[in-house]
């Protein structure tokens, strides 16, 4: 592996620590991700109160400054359950069934001033659709939480505290597995007047409401860091399998090499050997040859004897001289044969 491979290496390291630190520091922050409601038109305002239903109750909305106001006479009538709201619409392009994510959040802050003749409890909701169980506008779900202390300002309220009213279950008949509260397509966000409310008039002055949460919860925030240094050693381990294929390769292919060289070395030497101890015209073993020799007869013939007879051709200059040379090479290559 190269020196130019393992700083790349490092460096990725090195950035996937620094990415991790400063993704585990963002999110150790309170609450970085904010959804402001107020008079900003994006959200558009309504009052909403039991005259639809029957009632007698009459609402409506205004502006006081920068501050959302709900204006409610609840009056008595034939209706069982009087009531009035400020319902901001959480729809971004006012869509009949899609609406705004709010299940990264984990709390609600209120900044509002109820006046009411008698001490009323409000009702913060969240209305969802959801198409496994919303059928219409009715059957929109309820998240929601009936608030006694009005006076502290602002309220802060957890989300994990909202609850799917019993009778909207009861009455659309839903199953447990869809019963417990869903903000994850919030259609509307409702300030109302509460569980049995006296008639009277009523004032719901909203200066501004802000969601707050983080923009992921830690478990997918984890999660996440966990797949990243997960695939970052599973590329390091294919790359670290491949290095070491490749050594492997190299390796054999090396050995390969110092075998054919070995081999050659082995032809080599003996060839050598051959030239050092024979004669290189007749093939006969010369002195270091024949010394050789002794040397093998004495290791494995201990106390042994060894002759040697030596001979020689009587006028042998006679055939070099009147033949040539080359003849007296032939003459004594077939005499040593012999």
């Amino acid at each position: 592996m190269t020196l130019v491979q393992e700083r790349w290496k490092m460096r990725i390291v090195i950035l996937l620590l620094a990415f991790s630190a400063a993704a585990i520091s963002f999110q150790s922050l309170k609450y970085p991700k904010v959804l402001r409601i107020d008079n900003n038109p994006s959200f558009a305002l309504s009052a909403v109160d039991d005259s639809g239903n029957g009632g007698a109750t009459r609402s409506r909305a205004e502006k006081r400054g920068d501050r959302n106001v709900i204006i409610c006479d609840i009056a008595a009538s034939a209706y069982a359950w009087p009531f009035c709201e400020a319902s901001f619409d959480l729809r971004p392009n006012s869509g009949k069934d899609a609406g705004t994510d709010l299940s990264n959040f984990s709390r609600v802050q209120l900044w509002l001033k109820f006046t009411s003749p008698n001490a009323s409890s409000i009702r913060v909701q969240v209305r969802n659709f959801n198409s496994a169980y919303s059928k219409n506008e009715a059957t929109l779900k309820y998240s929601a939480i009936e608030l006694y202390n009005t006076q502290q300002n602002p309220i802060t309220v957890p989300l994990t505290s909202f609850q799917v009213p019993t009778w909207w279950i009861v009455t659309n008949k839903i199953p447990p597995e869809l019963s417990n509260p869903d903000f994850s397509n919030a259609i509307a966000f409702e300030v109302a007047t509460g569980s049995n409310i006296k008639p009277g008039h009523y004032e719901i002055e909203i200066e501004r409401i802000e969601l707050q949460g983080k923009y992921l919860d830690n478990s997918t925030l984890y999660l996440g860091l966990l797949l990243l240094w997960g695939c970052a050693a599973i590329f390091y381990i294919v790359e670290r399998i491949k290095y070491i294929r490749d050594e492997l390769a190299y390796a054999n292919q090396h050995r390969h090499k110092l075998e054919e060289l070995n081999s050659l070395l082995h032809v080599k030497s003996k060839d050598l050997e051959e030239r050092l101890t024979r004669d290189p015209l007749t093939g006969t073993l010369n002195r270091e040859g024949i010394a050789f020799l002794f040397d093998i007869h004495n290791n494995k013939y201990n106390g042994s004897k060894l002759s040697l007879i030596f001979i020689d051709i009587d006028y042998f200059k006679r055939v070099n001289d009147t033949y040539g040379h080359l003849t007296g090479d032939q003459v004594l290559i077939q005499f040593a044969k012999v």
